[in-house]
């Protein structure tokens, strides 16, 4: 067997093991025992790399019970998943099924500015600059606070929210492109590590650890050097499985 693939091929990052942060590779994710024990999907946008497994994933874990996973994203991502996917063409309808059986998923909608409060986290939902409506997260309890700001373009209310705390503990971030792509990413909404060094003059917290995400998996070598080349000592590249701990 040959070594793990550090490449990201789809967006899901797990908190605590129960809230799932994008639902990209959920339903892949093996042992099952790992997917039974999530209990809430919060989604940023309903771009595929970030909803492609979220199907998979329920029917995964569907049981005949009243209890089921509560998918949270924006008014523009749950009408997404209703209008695109869960309608009995590349999908079956869930949402309808889950009110005539035994319910896949119980939807909530999140608003930009509005918090949350799910398994003793506080879940801030900030409006990103994307090329849909896309929304970033700031998860806190008693003892941390980190950003998840994926996908976006160069953006400042994410920043400017996450600076309101008075200590930040890590911020996941993307970097989408390689810096001799910038155009590319403009027109995508997406950054470069250039992008991302930019981004990082705005925020105040000197002691967040920054993980660079979202990494497009044929460009990554070229990215990895170039964020390398930032030469930026609070800057780590995400490896998928790894365990971060706050």
């Amino acid at each position: 067997m040959g070594k793990p693939d550090a490449k990201q091929y789809s967006l899901t990052i797990l908190v605590n093991d129960c809230i799932a942060f994008d639902a990209g590779c959920l339903g892949f994710i093996s042992p099952l025992t790992i997917q039974e024990r999530v209990q809430h999907v919060v989604l940023s946008h309903a771009h595929l790399d970030h909803i492609a497994s979220l199907p998979i994933f329920l029917d995964n874990v569907f049981q005949t019970r009243s209890d089921c996973p509560i998918v949270y994203g924006s008014d523009a991502t749950c009408h997404a998943l209703r209008t695109h996917l869960f309608n009995d063409v590349l999908w079956p309808d869930l949402i309808r099924l889950s009110k005539e059986e035994s319910p896949f998923l119980e939807m909530q909608t999140i608003r930009p500015g509005e918090s949350i409060e799910i398994e003793g986290l506080s879940i801030e939902a900030v409006a990103l600059d994307h090329a849909i409506p896309t929304l970033g997260y700031i998860i806190s309890d008693q003892n941390s606070v980190i950003g998840i700001c994926c996908d976006t373009q160069p953006t400042f209310e994410f920043w400017e929210r996450l600076n309101r705390h008075s200590k930040v503990n890590a911020v996941f971030v993307e970097s989408s492109f390689p810096n001799s792509m910038k155009s590319l990413a403009e027109k995508t909404h997406h950054l470069t590590p250039d992008d991302l060094r930019c981004e990082l003059d705005k925020i105040e917290h000197p002691e967040a650890q920054i993980v660079a995400i979202h990494l497009k998996p044929a460009f990554y070598d070229s990215i990895v050097q170039d964020l390398e080349t930032l030469n930026h000592p609070r800057i780590a590249v995400g490896k998928p499985n790894r365990v971060y701990s706050f």
